[in-house]
């Protein structure tokens, strides 16, 4: 929960027309497994395609910079009351959504995204490749989707029977 919440605040106070003007924001959230570095909050004026919980490792440059509207979005929660102003010079934003931080390692995420990934799930666990890739660092994961695993390739079957 601590994590979650401090993916939640930023790392200085933006109005939402500042917000506008941003495309990446910092968040207090600094990731154990990312070498404590600061997560990333992407900013964007449309709902965003992309699964929220990567935008935390994004890199600086982002190719979706936002343009003139007036939804507001942050990851894939949109703002719903701007501008709620504090006595202290901070800013709220209310959100329709919690705003995950990204997991820790690759298989934290894939298990976030564990209704999507069952067949991949099996198919490391029985390989053995899970072990491998156990600590994500420094690695990518192109991880096939169960749709994909049940594509012309492979069958449901082999990946459910095959441990070798």
């Amino acid at each position: 929960m601590h994590e979650v919440l401090l993916y939640h605040i930023s790392d200085q106070a933006y109005s939402s027309s500042a917000l506008r003007k941003e495309f990446i924001v910092r968040s207090l959230f600094e990731s154990p497994g990312l070498n404590n570095a600061p997560q990333l909050l992407r900013i964007s004026l449309e709902k965003p395609d992309i699964p929220s919980s990567s935008f935390g490792a994004f890199a600086q440059e982002n190719p979706f910079r936002p343009s003139d509207g007036t939804n507001l979005y942050v990851n894939h929660a949109k703002v719903i009351i701007p501008d709620l102003m504090s006595r202290s010079g901070g800013v709220v934003h209310g959100v329709d959504r919690i705003i995950r931080p990204p997991g820790e390692t690759i298989l934290d995420e894939i298990e976030r995204h564990g209704d999507q990934f069952t067949l991949l799930n099996k198919a490391w666990t029985s390989t053995g490749v899970d072990a491998r890739i156990r600590d994500g660092k420094d690695i990518t994961l192109f991880a096939a989707n169960d749709q994909a695993w049940e594509g012309e390739m492979f069958s449901t079957e082999r990946v459910e029977s095959d441990g070798e």
